[in-house]
Parts: C-alpha cells; structure tokens; sequence
C-alpha cells in the first residue's frame, strides 16, 4: 500500500487534488512535504535511539520549521493560557538565514517572516504620539493600525507603485516596481488620529 501511495504521489501534478487536511482542501505537493518532514521525524527517532545523529539537508529543515507554523500554529488552543504574555520571540536559523518573529497575543500567535522590525514595533505599541513641525506645530495622539487584508493592501499599494514607476527615468537605477512584490513585502498601516473635539 505504501508502494502504490507513494507511486501516486510521485505520478501526480503539484496542483493535483490530493483530498484535505483537518479543514481544508490539499494538493498532492502538500502531501509530499507533509511525508518527507514525516519520514525525516522518525528516522531521528530511531537513530536517537540507536545513539546515532542524523544531519538534515538545510533547506529541508528550514522548512520544516515553516510547516509547523503553517500547520499547527492555527490548530493550537485558542486560549489565552495557553500563550505566553504579549511580547516578540526571534527565531533564527544561521544556515540559511531565515527569520521568523513570533509575537504572542492575548489568544494566539503571529508569525512575521523576515525581520520587519518597523511592523512588529507598529503592533508591540499601537498608540504613539504624531509630531507636527514646519509651519504646524502640535502633538497628535495616534493609533496605527497593521493593514494585512491582500485586497487592500493591493489597492492601496496600487497607487504607489504606478507613481514608482511613472517617475522612474530610463536610467535609473531601480528596477521596475512589480505590485505582487510589494503588497507580499512592504509594510503598512493605516494612522487613525485621537477625536481632541
């Protein structure tokens, strides 16, 4: 049976449907990952158990550190004991050089991937105090807030980046702004200001 599972799974399109997992619809690349952190998991069992060590390919690894936040993080219990206090624990991984940001909330986790240290600011302390200068002095009690929805991350960033683009001159040195990249990877928030009525 493993034979053929196996057989199948080498056979079939990464896109290929490949039945679910817990609540969701997978592809057949899912299960490929899923078995190959699965199967790299036991062999270092046993071989613990045989007083041995298993290096692990780097790449290999550093993924499965990212299928246990895609796959477990949002099943773990949704209670506020369940978390440490709020704060920002800092994973890095010296091989590769990926970073991860977990910020504990009341009742969850988020996982920021890269060091985005201007966001995980943004929402260790959402409340700040906006200076005004140059012609208007005052102080402004502020409240900013993480922007995450794709679709308005899109069509806010939309605009920026056609204005990038249009004043970006034949010779410059800056390569073409490509939306995608920058509503996957740049910051934003979105600044309420205090009612002083």
């Amino acid at each position: 049976m493993a034979a053929r599972a196996l057989a199948a799974l080498r056979a079939a399109a990464d896109g290929e449907p490949a039945g679910g997992w817990r609540d969701r619809a997978v592809t057949a690349s899912f299960w490929r990952r899923r078995l190959a952190h699965e199967t790299v998991i036991h062999r270092i069992d046993a071989d613990a158990a045989l007083g041995r060590s298993v290096s692990v390919p780097q790449g290999l690894a550093t993924d499965g550190i990212e299928e246990v936040f895609d796959l477990y993080l949002p099943y773990a219990p949704q209670r506020a004991a369940a978390w440490p206090p709020p704060g920002v624990l800092r994973l890095v991984e010296d091989d590769e050089g990926a970073v991860w940001s977990l910020q504990a909330r009341l009742a969850s986790v988020v996982v920021h991937r890269g060091s985005d240290e201007v966001q995980l600011a943004i929402e260790a302390t959402a409340q700040f105090t906006f200076h005004l200068k140059n012609g208007v002095v005052a102080d402004l009690a502020a409240t900013a807030t993480i922007i995450v929805d794709p679709a308005e991350r899109r069509r806010v960033l939309a605009v920026f980046v056609a204005e990038f683009n249009r004043r970006r001159g034949p010779d410059s040195p800056w390569p073409e702004a490509v939306l995608g990249e920058w509503v996957e990877r740049s910051p934003l928030a979105k600044v309420t200001f205090a009612d002083t009525d």
